[in-house]
């Protein structure tokens, strides 16, 4: 019997600037098997899903890429072991200087 059940989303990451880029914590997701890792994506406009950026096995991401002088929005996804990906979290902006 396989594991066919996608975790449960993460909650909207909290953001802050760390050395002047973006760093995102969120809390664990739940899943019957377990969370093997969670996927971050970046966008720099509201609304839109963006691009895959990093997956980390971590609950913070340092998005060490993200442009001066503009607003960025992140979400993130949730993956378990069999692959399986949850729903994308709330979306959370953070303005770069």
């Amino acid at each position: 019997c396989s594991d066919t059940t996608a975790p449960s989303k993460p909650n909207t990451p909290s953001a802050s600037l760390v050395n002047g880029k973006p760093r995102l914590t969120w809390s664990a997701s739940t899943d019957n098997v377990g969370v093997a890792g969670y996927i971050v994506y970046r966008s720099t406009s509201s609304g839109s899903q963006g691009s895959e950026i990093g997956r980390t096995s971590s609950l913070s991401f340092h998005d060490t890429g993200a442009s001066r002088r503009r607003t960025h929005y992140y979400s993130i996804k949730a993956y378990d072991a069999a692959n399986n990906v949850s729903a994308r979290s709330g979306s959370r902006s953070i303005y770069v200087h």
